[in-house]
Parts: C-alpha cells; structure tokens; sequence
C-alpha cells in the first residue's frame, strides 16, 4: 500500500508526500516546518517516517520551508544541481547545510528506502527546474507542475503513471480579461511560465490519459505502450497549482468533463490538502 498526498498545491504553498507505511518521501515544501507537520498529520503520515525532501524549484512556494526543514531534521534535500549554481542568492537564504545537500542533474537515479526518485527537466522560470517520477512498491507517480511547455519525454512519463499531478494553472480567457499587468500576463502565458487548463488537456490527450470529446466517442492513438497500472481505469490525475486569480476549480472541472476518461480526476483546490491509497 501507498498512501500519497496533496498537502498543498498553489501559490500559498505547495507540498507532496508519498508513505509505505514505514517511510515517506517529500516533494517540495512551500510551508512552515509547524504547518507541514500539521498537513502531514492530516494526511496520516508520521514526520518522523519522512526520509527525504526533494525540490522541483526554488520559488518560495515550493522551497521557502526546505532550509529549516533541511537544519532541523538533518535528512537530505535533493534539488537540480543547476539550481544550486545558478540561484545562488536563494540558497544561501535557505542555508541548507553542506551535509544535508543533494544536487543531481536530470535523469540521475535517486534511492531513498523503498522510493526510486527520477527527475525530468521542466520550462520555468526558476533555474535547472524539474518535475519528478517517483517509484515504489510497483507504482509510478508523477508531478508535472511549474512548466511553460512539455515535451515527449514528460507525455510517456504521464502514459506510464498510475498517479498523475498535473499542473492546470490558469484560464487562458480569464487571464488576458484579467487585473494582471501585461508584461505579468506574457510571463505567465509563456514558454517559462505555466501550463493552462487547455494545455493540460492536450497533454493528457497525447498519453492516453483521456480519450476524444465525449460526445465524439471512439479511441485516440497515444505515444506510450505499457501503462504500469493493471486497471487503466484506476488511473488517477490530480490538477494542481491553479491559480486563485485567473482560475477557477469549476472550470477545470467542467473543460475535464467533455472528454473520455480512462480513469479518474480531481481538482485541487488552493490550499487544500487531498489523500489517496493504491494497493
């Protein structure tokens, strides 16, 4: 059994936790040392179980908490050794200490107990940014969050997850009707920016994850072969990091709706923690 969660997703802090029952692995920790322990008592998971925190960027929202974290625990912080030399102000702030830190480039193999980490180059505006598959237990999550664009690589990941968490940040109406200044508007809506609720899903069209418009009916062709999941019904995606001013859960909801599912979905409201369990 696994028991992941969404402790939080958004621009007031973003974190995810992936538990066997004896340890857990933490992606990104955009809170408090107090308010994490508090969303991982939530989501049943002990602190203590934790073994490791891994970073997909260093904005404040994803990484603000992995200093403390990182001096107070003295378990490792794994991010993008790219990040590490070129945000060089960022990390000194967090002053993660030299034992505690783990640099690693795209591709490299991380092992943590039962949990097999692999990172994956992302489009963000933050240096040597990453998503990250992580394995365990004979099941493949994924987080695809804080990217401009996608690639093939990321769409065969998504093909072979059992959990997707995936980023749908903003509405692309209601971002360009939106208060946001111009140049704000551009960054967002670019390569270096975010995925919108349209790009999202495209991208789950592309791996298989959901079919044609519903009202269409049949089977679209896809670029992966094996899914790892037995049941792709069983499939699960999360939409994450929606944005509080030019989204709305609604809207997500309703665009995912038009299409054939071969599994299930949930929104991820800001701020809001979501648990889930694969056998």
């Amino acid at each position: 059994m696994i028991r992941y969660a969404v402790l939080g997703s958004g621009s007031c802090g973003n974190s995810y936790v992936f538990y066997d029952g004896t340890e857990s692995v933490l992606v990104d920790c955009g809170f408090s040392l107090k308010e994490l322990k508090r969303r991982l008592e939530y989501a049943q998971v002990p602190f203590e179980s934790v073994k490791a925190l891994f970073l997909t960027h260093l904005h404040p929202d994803h990484g603000c908490g992995a200093g403390v974290f990182a001096r107070k625990t003295g378990l490792p912080v794994v991010m993008s050794r790219t990040a590490h030399e070129t945000e060089r102000t960022v990390c000194a702030k967090l002053n993660i200490p030299a034992a505690s830190l783990l640099t690693v480039d795209p591709g490299t193999e991380v092992r943590i107990g039962p949990f097999v980490l692999n990172g994956f180059s992302t489009t963000h505006d933050s240096a040597g940014s990453m998503g990250w598959r992580i394995d365990a237990s004979g099941r493949r999550f994924l987080i695809v969050t804080d990217t401009g664009t996608y690639d093939d690589t990321m769409v065969r990941l998504a093909g072979n997850a059992d959990v997707l968490f995936l980023e749908s940040n903003y509405d692309e109406q209601m971002l360009r009707t939106g208060p946001y200044p111009y140049p704000l508007k551009k960054r967002i809506a670019g390569t270096w920016g975010h995925l919108s609720n349209e790009q999202a899903l495209e991208f789950l069209r592309l791996a298989g994850v959901i079919g044609p418009l519903a009202a269409d009916g049949g089977e679209v062709p896809s670029l992966f072969s094996e899914p790892s999941t037995q049941d792709p019904s069983a499939r699960q995606v999360y939409f994450i990091h929606l944005s509080a001013e030019n989204n709305d859960p609604s809207i997500v909801a309703s665009g995912a709706r038009r299409y054939v599912w071969y599994g299930a979905f949930t929104v991820c409201e800001r701020g809001k923690a979501y648990v889930g369990e694969l056998a």
